[in-house]
């Protein structure tokens, strides 16, 4: 809303309302769930051969 002056006040509104819920849903299920929480919560890993982004697939 604040960079695109054509997106109503209710569309932002709904936006921001759809995030703090999903939001609150992720953090009820990584209190509930172990195994939501390690998926979550998990170290970010970025791997470079030669300056080319290779996809790891990780098993667990």
């Amino acid at each position: 809303m604040v960079t695109d002056q054509t997106l109503s006040i209710g569309n932002g509104l709904i936006a921001l309302l759809a995030w703090s819920i999903l939001t609150i849903i992720i953090g009820i299920m990584t209190i509930k769930s172990k195994k939501t929480k390690q998926l979550i919560d998990r170290e970010p890993i970025i791997l470079l051969f030669h300056l080319n982004f290779i996809q790891a697939i990780f098993t667990n």
